[in-house]
């Protein structure tokens, strides 16, 4: 003989969540909160960050601050929310890939050619003539 068990569902069990609705758990910390000013700049925590891609510096000057790697950061253009990044850790290791369509894992600073630009060149010394 087998049962068959119904489940009833409470209005609050049936109410569909957003996919875009931020996860909430015991654990989660309070967000980091940032301010963009321009089209480069970005401050959180008495620390500023400029250039092409100023939330993800902040993000790496932060876990060089030694601030907790899992705290989100929120991006704030006066009363609108532009970027939230889910943890500080993440982002910094991101940057803008070089289309601008998206991101690639950060490769720290370029620094140039791996060839030696004054490289020495090979020559033998000429015999002088006796």
């Amino acid at each position: 003989m087998s049962f068959l068990t119904i489940s009833v569902l409470t209005r609050k069990d049936s109410a569909v969540r957003s996919p875009y609705a931020p996860v909430e758990s015991k654990n989660q910390r309070a967000a980091i909160r940032a301010t963009l000013t321009g089209p480069d700049t970005c401050t959180a925590l008495g620390l500023t960050a400029t250039g092409s891609s100023p939330v993800l510096s902040l993000c790496r000057q932060l876990l060089a601050k030694g601030v907790d790697p899992n705290r989100p950061l929120e991006a704030w253009r006066g009363p609108v929310i532009c970027l939230r990044v889910v943890s500080i850790g993440i982002g910094a290791r991101l940057e803008i890939n070089a289309y601008g369509t998206g991101f690639r894992p950060h490769r720290g600073a370029d620094t140039g050619s791996p060839a030696a630009p004054n490289a020495p060149t090979r020559h033998r010394a000429r015999r002088k003539a006796a």
